[in-house]
């Protein structure tokens, strides 16, 4: 047996999460649900106190995994990445009965955008599904691989590129009524926080993700996108709104947005988002917003220098939007004269 395999059968089909990926870690305030959302059987829970995965309810489909935009979520045989023979891949459900050609995976809507884009680079020009009867299946996923499929090749259409053709066969069958793959096993519980470092520091984890390749955008897998192109996901902020905080700048994890000092103007590398959406949840003058397949207009916002006359540092705010308090972003939220009279 492999060694892929032998990892694979011990850490069993359920998924593991990366703590240093996941959005929950790098922001209180992050909205993210989709792990949550995704679940055909509702094996997720995250609320304010805590993040679970339910194990007795997890039946180790993937669809979570694709569904998390910043890769943090893994599972073995759907996280490793194909590598397509010449311009051909068959995808295979795991529930098809009998011979089961090219990539088989537990559940074709466990492939990922980032993975299609990266299929696409390597030459990945038709794919062939294998499954069985998807409609009547729990595992079901309406905004799954064929809206993934749909998204990458309209892209790469309004940029006159050839897409990926998608060649659907359906076995006929009824969907597989396996057992839970994690059955007997207790739910996990913990503090949201303490969940994903506690799985990071295990020496379990460590040994079923071996040597997982830093995450990139399926937009750095294409061509680079000039204004005017659809892209995949557009961050854009508006002028109006904006009180120069960097927030977006700071709390990403890709580098979408990046500080130009001539002329002096905040730079937005849109190839490099995945959608996440930290930008926009940290965000909370409401001024920042990632659109999905729409038209890239925003490459760079142009900004203007102030000095603040309550405190003195030195601030930028969006030239367009010059027209806002004279005040840092942080003064602008402080009562001096109150602050004065309580000293005085």
């Amino acid at each position: 047996m492999q060694l892929r395999e032998l990892l694979a059968e011990a850490c069993g089909a359920v998924p593991t999460a990366d703590p240093e990926r996941c959005v929950h870690t790098r922001a209180e305030v992050a909205n993210c649900r989709r792990c949550v959302s995704a679940c055909p059987v509702d094996a997720w829970r995250l609320d304010d106190e805590a993040l679970a995965i339910d194990t007795d309810r997890c039946d180790g489909c993937g669809i979570c995994v694709a569904h998390c935009p910043e890769g943090a979520l893994s599972l073995a045989g759907v996280s490793a990445p194909a590598r397509p023979t010449a311009r051909d891949l068959t995808l295979s459900c795991e529930r098809v009965v009998g011979e089961r050609p090219g990539w088989r995976v537990p559940c074709v809507n466990a492939v990922s955008l980032q993975q299609m884009a990266s299929m696409y680079r390597e030459g990945l020009r038709r794919l062939s599904l294998r499954t069985a009867e998807c409609q009547s299946c729990p595992r079901y996923d309406a905004r799954g691989l064929a809206h993934r499929l749909d998204l990458l090749n309209r892209v790469l259409a309004q940029r006159r590129l050839p897409g990926i053709d998608l060649m659907a066969e359906s076995t006929g069958q009824q969907p597989g009524t396996d057992s839970s793959p994690g059955a007997g096993a207790p739910a996990t519980q913990l503090n949201r926080r303490d969940f994903f470092r506690r799985m990071a520091a295990a020496v379990a984890e460590h040994q079923c993700n071996p040597g997982d390749p830093a995450l990139r955008a399926a937009g750095e897998y294409l061509p680079p996108t000039q204004p005017g192109d659809l892209a995949l996901f557009a961050p854009e902020i508006d002028p109006a709104n904006c009180n120069g905080c960097d927030a977006c700048l700071q709390i990403c994890p890709h580098d979408v947005f990046a500080m130009e000092e001539e002329p002096a103007s905040l730079v937005i590398r849109v190839d490099a988002c995945t959608g996440c959406g930290l930008c926009a949840d940290v965000c909370d003058q409401g001024a920042l917003s990632i659109s999905v397949g729409r038209t890239f207009k925003q490459s760079r916002l142009a900004l203007q220098s102030r000095k603040c006359p309550a405190c003195g540092v030195e601030f930028h705010r969006p030239a367009d939007g010059i027209g806002g308090s004279a005040l840092c972003h942080v003064c602008s939220r402080v009562n001096h004269q109150r602050n004065l009279f309580q000293v005085l």
